[in-house]
Order: structure tokens, then sequence, then C-alpha cells
């Protein structure tokens, strides 16, 4: 049986919606392009844009994500010292 006694330390979950986001974006942009590109059509700044948001966003997550971890002691594997 599981030791319900201690809770459950939080999983450094912040910042992961935002890179799904941007990679979304990413892809959607990229794809949109070669589609465009593909059928002829001149590429519009609106792929690119989508692409740039993408970027942003997902770099905006791994930010935060690893400002997340590195409070928790998950970056470094170690536990916050605490003091008797």
């Amino acid at each position: 049986m599981p030791d319900l006694s201690r809770p459950e330390e939080p999983r450094a979950t912040k910042g992961v919606i935002p890179k799904v986001f941007g990679l979304i974006l990413i892809f959607l942009g990229a794809m949109d392009s070669m589609l465009a590109w593909r059928g002829g059509f001149s590429a519009s700044e609106f792929y690119s844009i989508l692409i740039f948001c993408g970027v942003l966003l997902f770099a905006f997550g791994s930010i935060r994500q690893s400002q997340t971890s590195e409070a928790t002691g998950q970056a470094t594997g170690e536990e916050p010292c605490s003091t008797p």
C-alpha cells in the first residue's frame, strides 16, 4: 500500500501549456507556409507571425518551467535546504 501520511510533492507543470500552444503555432505556421508554397501562392507575413509567436510562447513556457523546477529543487535533483 502507498504511504498516505506524506503529501506528494507538486510537479513542475507550470509552463507546459504555453510550450504546447507554442509548438502548435510553430507547426501550424510551418505547415500553412509549406502548403501555400506548394500551391504556388506567395508566402504571407501571417505565417511568419504565427511561427514567431509560437517561438515566443515556447520560450516563455520553457523559462517558466525552469523557474518552477529550480524553486522546487528538481533542476539539480537536490532537496531544498531546511535548517533545524
